[in-house]
């Protein structure tokens, strides 16, 4: 998806061409594990797309965003605001209808502003990212059926990303610094989904990398993806002029690799991995 104009592209990555696009339209794409379909988030209603003929096969009224899909791939998760209360909404693709929504509840914080939802393999249990203002946020996990909070972490960044390793065992979510806050630690954190541990903090390795002669250039891990195999992670710099992205190792729990990107004006903000072929 791009910004100005608005659209969205899917590209058939074999024929190397355009197979279909949707204009006018701020979208964030997540596709379920099981490849079976396209959630089309960024506006309301949310829109579901088979993700073999891209017809719409259900829309949501009722959902927001901040949203994923649940380790089925049929069950997509969702962040509402309403009344004052952030919702957690699921809708299941399998019967194209809408589960119970859950408010979150929260009364040491009321009316927490949860912008982002990480389901788990248990089909209650979700880790939230919420938004408390400038420079203070929390990532906990939420049970849906009782309205209780478990693992509870403060940070001190806006742009934290958060995901789950393929197993559906390992919660990772970073801590960067912004243009706010420069005082966070920079780290990416995991935690056990299942047991809500947190299992390990792997801060960033002091400057410089790797014959960097500059050493005030910071690697900030900002977004992170997975490989499919759960060996390792890939974190991006984001709001840093420094172009890197590093290489986790999520057995050992330390940085491998870094690389530098030709880009020079233009941080890498994401990163996607793909299984090997």
């Amino acid at each position: 998806s791009r910004f100005g104009p608005y659209r969205m592209t899917i590209i058939d990555l074999v024929a190397r061409q355009k197979v279909f696009e949707q204009t006018n339209a701020a979208v964030d794409v997540e596709v379920s594990p099981n490849g079976r379909f396209i959630a089309i988030q960024g506006a309301i209603p949310n829109l579901y797309m088979d993700a073999n003929t891209f017809d719409t096969v259900a829309t949501d009224s009722g959902a927001g965003g901040g949203g994923s899909w649940d380790s089925t791939g049929n069950i997509f998760y969702s962040v509402r605001r309403r009344g004052g209360l952030s919702y957690i909404r699921r809708f299941d693709l399998t019967t194209r209808l809408a589960l119970s929504e859950t408010p979150y509840v929260d009364n040491a914080y009321p009316g927490s502003y949860v912008y982002r939802v990480q389901p788990t393999a248990d089909l209650n249990k979700v880790f939230l990212y919420i938004y408390y203002g400038q420079n203070r946020g929390r990532v906990v996990s939420y049970n849906l059926a009782d309205s209780t909070i478990g693992f509870s972490y403060w940070i001190g960044s806006q742009n934290t990303e958060m995901t789950i390793t393929p197993d559906w065992k390992t919660i990772l979510f970073t801590d960067p610094e912004n243009f706010d806050n420069w005082d966070v630690y920079r780290s990416v954190y995991m935690v056990d989904a299942i047991s809500d541990q947190l299992e390990s903090i792997i801060p960033p390795p002091p400057p410089p990398y790797y014959g960097v002669p500059d050493p005030n250039l910071y690697f900030n891990p900002v977004q992170i993806a997975i490989t499919p195999d759960g060996e390792y992670a890939m974190a991006s710099t984001g709001l840093q002029f420094c172009c890197w992205v590093g290489l986790l190792s999520l057995r050992d729990r330390k940085y491998v690799e870094f690389f530098q990107t030709d880009t020079l004006w233009n941080e890498p903000t994401a990163v996607a991995c793909r299984a090997k072929l």
